[in-house]
């Protein structure tokens, strides 16, 4: 893994810079080359940063003219590009090896099999592609969710890869995604919210996922939309989705606002309830999404009365990153039993 003073470059998508790992972050050299521009959805702390340094001669002619010290390596990445862009996949010591590479003790290109990971766009296959009928996932935010839940099994695969990032997750550009979906057959479903929630914290300030709504509606493209937010039934939202295109999933793991808020980040479950509630009201196609169902967590009185038609449940899944970020070692003694090192309900208790 990266260390204090091990030295990591870039020299990519026109950017060439060097710089070294410290005990607060990351510190780039003086030297190092910044794009003149920036795209419109980077943070703006970043863009107010990059100014600055522009202001008071840090950076000349594009190139800093001394040393700057970042929280992180993908901060120090986002100031250079003026774009997101993962630090740990980015930065590479002298032999070529990325930071991510190294946590993962490996060498060489990042296997095939991780693109997924790394990917805003995704075409599902295997037992998810045949059963759920979609033909690609898309996230409008990725490497990384504000609801960080601790059960999160995406969570638990992105951070082993070096991806997960709840503090500054990456955003999709919404040219790429209009590229793609209108590639798209007409009539095809696409899930938005697949490794990340589509409706996490920072869709308030960027509006992705409402950008790629309007997008999905213009190519007359259907939607599965699944999140733990109640901003989903937020009048602009619910002006923007067409009845005929929107199939609507809002998680809900327990009733208990308190409860809640100690395992996860994302809307309060009353607000989930309201907003369920309101999109049933409206005619829109709304499940009540028990996901993962926790055993003990849900009261079932309290669920029989929700005005909702339709309930979708999903069992928890839980592995060792998941198991150690768990609030209670009841919900793993709870599941029972072990396939494919992960934790599973039994089949009678399901």
């Amino acid at each position: 893994m990266a260390n204090p003073g091990d030295l990591f470059f870039i020299n990519a998508r026109g950017v060439k810079a060097s710089g070294v790992v410290t005990e607060n972050g990351f510190k780039v050299f003086a030297g190092s080359y910044v794009m003149p521009t920036h795209k419109p959805y980077l943070a703006k702390s970043i863009i107010q940063h990059r100014d600055q340094c522009r202001a008071d001669g840090t950076i000349v002619n594009d190139h800093l003219t001394r040393d700057i010290e970042f929280g992180s390596s993908s901060t120090a990445a986002y100031f250079l590009f003026g774009a997101n862009a993962s630090g740990p996949a980015t930065w590479k010591n002298a032999d070529g090896i990325t930071m991510a590479q190294l946590d993962k003790k490996a060498e060489g290109i990042i296997p095939e099999t991780d693109r997924e990971y790394r990917s805003f766009y995704n075409v599902v296959g295997g037992n998810e592609g045949s059963k759920c009928h979609y033909p690609a996932r898309l996230d409008t935010y990725g490497r990384g969710c504000g609801h960080d839940c601790n059960y999160c099994y995406a969570k638990s695969i992105l951070s082993g890869h070096g991806y997960w990032n709840p503090i500054e997750p990456s955003v999709a550009d919404p040219s790429r995604i209009e590229t793609l979906v209108k590639k798209l057959p007409r009539g095809a479903i696409v899930r938005l919210g697949g490794m990340t929630d589509c409706f996490q914290p920072c869709e308030l300030t960027y509006r992705v996922t409402l950008k790629t709504i309007e997008i999905l509606n213009k190519y007359d493209i259907g939607y599965l939309i699944v999140t733990k937010s109640h901003h989903v039934a937020d009048d602009e939202y619910v002006a923007t989705m067409r009845k005929d295109l929107a199939h609507i999933q809002i998680t809900v793991t327990t009733f208990d606002d308190a409860l809640c808020a100690t395992y996860e980040k994302a809307s309060p479950p009353s607000k989930r309830i309201q907003a369920i509630e309101k999109l049933q009201g409206l005619g829109f196609d709304v499940f009540f999404r028990l996901s993962p169902y926790i055993d003990g967590y849900i009261d079932f009185n309290l669920l029989n009365r929700v005005k909702c038609d339709k309930i979708l449940v999903e069992f928890l899944r839980v592995d060792s990153k998941i198991k150690n970020g768990l609030i209670s070692i009841i919900l793993i003694t709870r599941c029972g039993r072990m396939v494919s090192c992960i934790c599973h309900l039994t089949t009678k208790k399901k």
